[in-house]
């Protein structure tokens, strides 16, 4: 059977429309409402409530998003910030997250030195993002943002939520067409109108999951991000990809991600597997801006 084609440009560019006319009759997968972030109504994910081939993608990243006992997963790597010389700013980093939609992450500069605490954290508590070091830059924001709020963790979050969704097709290429050769992944492709909520502001904006058709997990989310002060004029194309998963206690986990924005990559985040621990929640104040000033909070 031949496979379908994937025309990327035209995709981006349809996002919009096709989006307004989902969020506007709410019908493609349930009622349309914004996710009620660190509700108990969506602390787990009920394959009951997904559409079928969703319900194969949720167990094929493993059940710690469906039942108490790994919600907190504290892993270390490398994050390296791009700048505009084309030689990246490298961190040392532990990277601690907790479903649903926690974030701390602790960096140590330079790249390799050893200290007893980290020179710069950054955080979101499910609903405000934060630092201890001054004002977030933008790329700290996407960080976050991407992290939160554009992983598979908030996808299914999200039909949880009952927010627009609509499958677009199976078995995508990832080209043109023109190889006829070709031997690159496929892709199941879903669009959602999600919303998320940074910085106390909502943003509603639709974005594209791309889901591998062979294992079933998402190695892509595009979607269009409008500028500050110029909503209509150039918005920023976001490709946010996860091309390498782990295996961590029976779960599946993204360990290499990396946002572009206009196909310049904003930074990259590498992920060492063998030192993920998952565990249960905590109400240690982890992801509070208050914990800065425990010694030590964990």
């Amino acid at each position: 059977m031949r496979r379908k084609r994937i025309l990327l440009s035209v995709t981006l560019v349809t996002i919009p429309i096709g989006a307004l006319l989902l969020f506007a009759s709410g019908r493609l997968s349930g009622r349309t409402r914004a996710p009620q972030v660190g509700s108990p109504a969506i602390q787990y994910i009920r394959c009951a409530q997904l559409q079928a081939p969703l319900c194969n993608a949720l167990n094929a990243v493993g059940n710690r998003l469906q039942k108490p006992g790994m919600e907190r997963l504290a892993i270390y790597g490398t994050l390296t910030f791009s700048v505009a010389s084309g030689a990246g700013n490298e961190y040392t980093i532990r990277l601690i997250t907790e479903f649903p939609h926690h974030l701390r992450l602790e960096e140590w500069v330079p790249l390799g030195a050893v200290q007893s605490n980290p020179t710069r954290i950054i955080g979101f508590d499910g609903r405000q993002a934060w630092s201890n070091a001054g004002a977030l830059t933008p790329q700290e924001l996407g960080l976050i943002e991407s992290i939160v709020f554009d992983l598979p963790d908030h996808f299914f979050i999200g039909q949880m939520s009952h927010l627009a969704t609509r499958p677009l097709g199976k078995g995508f290429r990832a080209d043109n067409g023109a190889n006829p050769n070709y031997t690159g992944p496929f892709y199941d492709i879903y669009q959602v109108f999600d919303q998320t909520t940074m910085a106390g502001q909502s943003s509603f904006r639709p974005k594209l999951y791309y889901f591998r058709s062979d294992n079933q997990r998402v190695e892509r989310v595009r979607y269009q991000m409008a500028l500050v002060n110029a909503p209509l004029i150039n918005p920023v194309n976001v490709d946010i990809r996860m091309p390498i998963w782990s295996s961590v206690s029976g779960q599946q986990l993204a360990t290499a991600i990396e946002r572009t924005e206009n196909g310049s990559s904003v930074w990259t985040l590498s992920l060492n597997s063998s030192t993920a621990i998952l565990s249960p929640r905590a109400d240690d104040g982890m992801f509070s801006p208050l914990s800065l000033f425990c010694n030590p909070c964990y």
